[in-house]
């Protein structure tokens, strides 16, 4: 696993814990459809403590909200927590 906060994650992290992967069932790039009449439930495969990270962000623009700072409409860039 590599981190933006790999000396945090030296420092507290169990040795034995520090090699899990937390995206195991999501790769980089991969693509999630949102039905937004299913906002409420995270796709498949998808954490549910990340799904809960970004879903405020996810209805936002659903309803048509815009997310300041973004130079499109309906597009946002938002992390959450593994």
């Amino acid at each position: 696993m590599v981190s933006l906060n790999q000396d945090l994650i030296d420092r507290i992290v169990l040795e034995d814990y520090k090699s899990i992967d937390a995206y195991d069932q999501i790769t980089v790039g991969q693509e999630f459809i949102i039905d937004p009449s299913m906002i409420q439930k995270p796709p498949e495969n998808f954490y549910i403590w990340a799904w809960a990270d970004i879903r405020i962000t996810l209805v936002c623009i659903s309803s048509e909200g815009s997310i300041t700072g973004m130079i499109q409409k309906n597009n946002a860039l938002i992390g959450c927590s593994n």
